[in-house]
């Protein structure tokens, strides 16, 4: 194959993938020309979602948690556990560790913006 070609669908692929990590955020929570920080992406925006829900409960199923959260995704988010923040009780029941609770304090903004979006009301 002609290698302007490839390039010219890698550079597609890229685009696409750009454009559904920024459809997919709420809100742009990330502050510009910031280095050595952790930023907001729609995946971490996710987590704390389930985190939220997670926090004053012992332990969730994943068909309950997608219920409250409205994500779809929240299976693969739990069973991956990028950052550590969920703990597998039994198959397909999770709960949140310290950790998370920790560690999302560096994102309170958004936190509080989930908080005051109460999705368990609905």
């Amino acid at each position: 194959m002609n290698q302007n070609f490839i390039d010219t669908i890698a550079a597609i692929k890229k685009e696409e993938s750009l454009r559904t990590e920024f459809e997919s955020r709420t809100g742009d929570f990330n502050t510009g020309g910031v280095t050595r920080k952790k930023i907001m992406t729609s995946y971490r925006e996710k987590a704390i979602q389930i985190a939220y829900v997670l926090e004053n409960e012992s332990c969730l199923s994943i068909k309950e948690i997608k219920k409250r959260t409205g994500i779809e995704s929240a299976a693969s988010i739990l069973q991956r556990n990028h950052y550590g923040w969920f703990i597998r009780e039994q198959r397909g029941v999770y709960k949140v560790t310290e950790k998370a609770m920790e560690e999302i304090v560096n994102f309170k903004t958004y936190y509080d913006a989930v908080k005051t979006n109460d999705r368990r009301s609905q």
